[in-house]
């Protein structure tokens, strides 16, 4: 399901645009307010899409995309300021909604932003436990890999950790590219240099190895071969 944040410092313009997105938006789990931007920028890996505002106090949109610019949500904008839209390309704005043509940015938005997360179903991987919930890019993911317990999510980005087991992430990898090498290892099949199946290891890009167990190595081969035949 779907996670929603609004940061906003108009408590009454949250709520109508609340409204409209429990009514138009689909498979909407959760929509929460946020009227500070600190406290959205604590929690906002728990969320899949954020609107926020460009003024708010304390701390512009410009600052707060800048603080969240390495987490994996659709971020739409909301401002007065139609001349801003210039200064944010850089942060990979998923939309644009003009306060003062609310009414036909917000219309305009939601098909799109429906397909969208329909489309983000299959292309993210998403993880919950008691206390965190993690939503990332399958094509950012470098590998994963399980130490005591806790899962670390190694991105080109930064490293996310959570505490799961290896077992409950592994059917979301299913006809994804990425083998498992060694069980409590995924790697994404993008980021390898090269396979070495006579000494069992691979050599990842960023230089980093990995052995391969024997158990493992028919799959591999299997799998990296349709890959480097079809890339």
């Amino acid at each position: 399901m779907i996670r929603v944040s609004i940061c906003d410092d108009d408590m009454n313009f949250c709520l109508t645009l609340k409204n409209i997105l429990q009514k138009k938006l689909k498979n909407v789990d959760v929509i929460d307010i946020f009227l500070s931007p600190f406290k959205l920028i604590d929690e906002i890996h728990k969320y899949d899409v954020l609107f926020l505002d460009y003024d708010l106090p304390y701390m512009n949109g410009i600052s707060v995309l800048k603080e969240i610019q390495n987490y994996s949500i659709l971020k739409i904008m909301i401002t007065n300021f139609s001349h801003i839209c210039f200064d944010t390309y850089q942060y990979d704005l998923f939309w644009f909604v003009r306060k003062h043509h609310f009414n036909y940015d917000i219309n305009a938005l939601i098909p799109h932003l429906n397909e969208e997360l329909y489309n983000n179903k299959t292309s993210k991987l998403y993880i919950s436990s008691s206390n965190k919930r993690l939503s990332v890019n399958f094509s950012d993911i470098v590998y994963v890999e399980t130490k005591s317990n806790y899962l670390y999510i190694h991105t080109n980005k930064m490293v996310y950790n959570i505490r799961i087991t290896f077992r409950a992430i592994l059917p979301q990898f299913k006809n994804k590219l990425f083998i498992i090498p060694i069980y409590g290892v995924i790697i994404n099949l993008n980021f390898i240099e090269f396979i070495d199946f006579k000494k069992l290891f691979i050599q990842m890009r960023d230089g980093r190895k990995f052995p391969i167990s024997r158990n493992q190595k028919r799959g591999v081969m299997e799998t990296y071969g349709k890959y480097i035949s079809f890339y």
